[in-house]
């Protein structure tokens, strides 16, 4: 997933909590009527246009334009997707306004598609021609983040406000609720990273954690209280400082008991003023207290060739936010003809029928085209912790994988029902390649991003995360990875090897998912995941300047080596099969033509010059 970061002011905050009273700003455009204000004035300054192949909707030559993004209603937005390495240089200014005294300007903003961040600045124009920049990010948040600025400093002068995407061929930026003028209404801009699953023989404790941004006027608050919902008993406080400053960002840590194992906690985080009498709800949510911290396996069918699937993707992102890294998340592609990503073994395996389709745990009765019958296995216990705790490589051959494996209990496991299971999953993305896309049949506001590409979305928009790329081992496991009998609290190791990890050399964010499967019940008990190396998998292809070898379409392959080199090229599937091999002297300009069928494959090179690999996409 996919990170969140907790900032001060203007926090990158996910899953916010809202609570507030309406306020009187002195300056507050709308977007309703959609169209831009017209105290306002939107501007393309370089005159860098987007590409209007990649927007079905809220595209614009000027800069900024107003249209409908999810819940929010009209916004205003600016499309960057401009396929140049210029930096866009789209205004959006405000009147001019007198600033009083101490005012806010006060915003909500969303990177419209969560893969291309976007960049912006606000800048403020002062009455005798001078300009300060207040504000910038390189990258906003793919979740709607309230910001502020305080405008203190031009009490007494007149200043234009003026927003200014930055962004070099990202996607849209949008701007919403936009005010300027001293809050008067209480409300808080709130994030609860409190894991929603704790392992109870670790830790006697769970710790609700809450950041809060005081988005309203200045706030008398007490003390911050964390209420268990089912006895209505006061678990933790924390006594506040009195006065809570407008802008002003609070983090608690409150120590809730978890008392027994394998119970669900339902409580309330909330505000108590300093009347006594007034509470503020700042967050409700749930934990799990499990013998061990669960984390959830969640199977996603998917496919390139599937129009209903952008709101899979959708679906998964928003339990990615409420669960945090609880969820790993395994998608699978199927339909070998269809889709060079494709893995038929794995959808097999999983007994998809439809996409997008999703299942948790390898629950049955938890499969359909959504996850809203997930919530009902949050409160099932792990009853094994996993972790993977090494992973060596060893030159461009094969990488072994350890993991470590407890149980809450003695376990008789003399029939092998328990085993070790893992997938490896990566991250795609082809900007260079046109047909590289997914169908999207999310026409209306609540497909969000969807909303705006084109049923055909081209491959430069379009990323797919933590793709399965193996099967065996995926459901049945390793026969013989944990012992006949488990002691309870001991850790047992079992280490394997992967073949051919440069398979995942040019595929972003290779990973490991292990998990201990029970084979009775083909479920899994709990889940754990590791990248391969770093972020970007194992090496890079892309950082290989040799370029000894390259794709050339049609699933042929361009050998860049001196006429008469004597070479070996040898070509391996997702497994680590190899395919293709050929030895020889190399002709200039000749094309080897590897005749293979469509799907994903790595291809190597080794001759006296050097050794160099490459990905090549057949479809």
């Amino acid at each position: 997933m996919r990170h969140t970061t907790i900032m001060a002011l203007g926090a990158l905050i996910l899953s916010p909590a809202w609570t507030a009273m309406p306020a009187k700003a002195e300056y507050k455009p709308s977007f309703n009527s959609g169209r831009i204000p017209k105290d306002m004035t939107a501007t393309n300054v370089n005159g860098l246009a987007p590409v209007l192949e990649c927007y079905a909707a809220g595209y614009t030559t000027d800069g900024w334009t107003v249209d409908r993004v999810g819940l929010k209603g009209y916004c205003a937005v600016s499309p960057t997707h401009t396929r140049s390495d210029e930096a866009s240089e789209n205004s959006l200014l405000f009147p001019e306004l007198e600033i009083a005294g101490d005012e806010w300007l006060k915003w909500d903003a969303i990177s419209v598609a969560p893969d291309f961040p976007e960049s912006y600045k606000v800048v403020a124009r002062t009455d005798d021609g001078a300009t300060a920049t207040l504000f910038e990010t390189d990258g906003e948040n793919g979740t709607w983040t309230t910001r502020m600025i305080s405008l203190s400093a031009y009490a007494g002068r007149k200043v234009s406000l003026e927003f200014v995407c930055t962004s070099v061929n990202r996607f849209m930026l949008a701007i919403n609720s936009i005010s300027v003028g001293a809050p008067s209404s209480t409300a808080f801009y709130v994030t609860d990273t409190t894991p929603r699953f704790i392992g109870f023989l670790e830790q006697e404790n769970a710790s609700v954690t809450v950041s809060a941004t005081n988005t309203g006027a200045t706030a008398t608050v007490a003390r911050i209280e964390c209420t268990d919902n089912t006895t209505g008993e006061v678990i933790a406080s924390a006594d506040c400082d009195g006065e809570w400053p407008t802008g002003e960002q609070r983090r608690y840590e409150l120590g809730f008991p978890l008392g027994n194992e394998n119970r669900r906690y339902d409580y309330t985080v909330a505000a108590v003023m300093t009347d006594g009498e007034t509470k503020v709800a700042l967050s409700e949510n749930f934990i799990y207290a499990s013998p061990y911290a669960k984390r959830l396996l969640v199977d996603k069918g998917t496919g390139m060739w599937c129009q209903n699937c952008p709101r899979g993707i959708l679906e998964l992102e928003s339990l990615e936010r409420q669960l945090g890294e609880a969820v790993v998340a395994v998608d699978t592609h199927s339909y070998p003809d269809q889709d060079p990503l494709a893995n038929t073994d794995y959808w097999n395996g999983l007994g998809f029928y439809a996409a997008p389709f999703f299942m948790l745990d390898r629950r049955d009765s938890s499969k359909g085209e959504n996850t809203s019958a997930f919530s009902k296995f949050y409160d099932t216990p792990a009853n094994f912790k996993i972790d993977i705790t090494g992973i060596s490589l060893e030159g461009n051959e094969e990488a072994t994988v350890t993991t470590t494996v407890k149980a809450a209990y003695d376990t008789d496991n003399g029939s092998g029902r328990f085993r070790i299971g893992y997938v490896l999953t990566s991250d795609f993305h082809e900007p260079d390649n046109r047909s590289f896309m997914q169908q999207n049949n999310t026409s209306n506001p609540s497909g969000e991003r969807f909303f705006f590409m084109p049923s055909r979305i081209p491959a430069d928009l379009m990323t797919y995360h933590d793709v399965s790329l193996t099967a065996e081992n995926a459901f049945n496991g390793f026969e013989g990875s944990l012992p006949e009998f488990m002691e309870a609290g001991n850790g047992y190791d079992y280490s394997w090897k992967i073949k051919r990890p440069e398979l995942l050399d040019d595929l972003k964010n290779g990973r490991v998912a292990a998990y201990v499967i029970d084979t009775e019940s083909k479920t899994v008990d709990n889940t754990t995941a590791r990248l391969l190396a770093g972020g970007s998998g194992i090496g890079s292809i892309a950082d290989d300047s040799s370029r000894l070898i390259e794709p050339a379409g049609n699933g042929r392959l361009r050998l860049n080596l001196e006429s008469g080199s004597e070479y070996r090229l040898e070509v391996f599937d997702a497994s680590g099969k190899r395919v293709f091999s050929r030895t020889g002297n190399h002709v200039c300009g000749e094309l080897t033509d590897t005749g293979l069928d469509a799907g994903i494959y790595v291809a190597t090179v080794s001759a006296d010059c050097g050794f160099s690999s490459c990905r090549i996409i057949i479809r």
